[in-house]
């Protein structure tokens, strides 16, 4: 994450590479990449204390994609919110659950937090499936009502959502799934359909 100095240098010291990827070097790691076990590295969030590194291959991957695109009923004609910042292992759901299903990556330039913009995008780019913040989801809905979206599923995951705001996505219409998992697990290790009573 170019914008956080403190996480990157903690990430750094705790993995204490022998060496750190850059584009002046990327040549390197197509040379040594049948001498690496894992596939990707991503740093957990840090709520248990601090970031710890995972080391992940892509056939764990690819078996939770599939899953998800299925579950989460992308089609080729669906588009898909890519928001998430790209060092949250969740994004790779957003991007591969798109890539591999044929459908639209839809990707949303500034943070999910700008919420004006956010609304915007997701209605001008008739965006069909959402990977939003708990602590978002009332606040779209809000800013959302009233205007022509195309929303047909909303995913969250990693923390707690407000009962309310989940009756009141069902009332629109919108399959609400809540996905947990930790990132040794490949991002997702269960989803759950919410039903009309907010609960999972």
């Amino acid at each position: 994450d170019p914008k956080n100095e403190n996480r990157n240098k903690e990430i750094i010291n705790e993995v204490n590479p022998k060496w750190v990827i850059e584009e002046s070097n990327i040549k390197l790691l197509k040379e040594r990449k049948n001498k690496i076990d894992g596939d990707y590295l991503f740093f957990t969030s840090g709520s248990s204390g601090k970031p710890k590194g995972v080391i992940g291959i892509s056939k764990g991957l690819k078996r939770i994609v599939n899953d998800q695109i299925g579950k989460f009923g992308i089609k080729k004609n669906s588009k898909v919110l890519w928001g998430l910042n790209s060092s949250f292992d969740a994004s790779l759901s957003d991007i591969f659950c798109s890539l591999l299903s044929g459908s639209t990556l839809c990707v949303c330039a500034e943070p999910l937090t700008k919420i004006n913009y956010l609304v915007n995008f997701l209605v001008e780019h008739k965006v069909t499936i959402a990977d939003i913040p708990p602590c978002l989801l009332g606040v779209v809905l809000k800013k959302i009502k009233g205007k022509n979206h195309s929303l047909k599923t909303i995913v969250f995951g990693g923390e707690v959502a407000k009962k309310k705001d989940l009756k009141e996505w069902k009332k629109e219409g919108v399959a609400i799934l809540n996905c947990y998992g930790p990132t040794e697990a490949s991002i997702c290790a269960s989803v759950n359909k919410v039903g009309k009573n907010g609960k999972s």
